[in-house]
């Protein structure tokens, strides 16, 4: 666990996204079983023995035309606020760039 931790927390911190698998064996569902995954307070399967598959990272930069697109904010007396649901050290390194 602590590996993937600091695995993750490295990743995030260079400003890539992390996505993490895991998988677990589901025994006696019927083949058409459908999956309640909306609501994760609210699950009609049993998550919590699931093991950890592994982890993958992207790396998606901000598009060429924001840096600019900030100075001109700032040069026009308007705060910029980021506002994102990436990973805080993650938002961290985008907004840095």
């Amino acid at each position: 666990r602590e590996a993937v931790v600091a695995g993750n927390t490295t990743l995030a911190s260079n400003g890539e996204r992390v996505l993490a698998f895991a998988h677990c064996v589901l025994k006696g569902l019927p083949a058409d079983y459908t999956f309640e995954l909306e609501d994760l307070k609210n699950l009609n399967v049993d998550i919590n023995n699931m093991e950890f598959s592994g982890m993958i990272s992207l790396e998606d930069p901000p598009r060429e035309e924001v840096p600019g697109a900030i100075v001109n904010c700032h040069e026009a007396g308007i705060r910029v606020i980021m506002v994102t649901g990436d990973h805080p050290l993650t938002a961290r390194s985008i907004s840095s760039q």
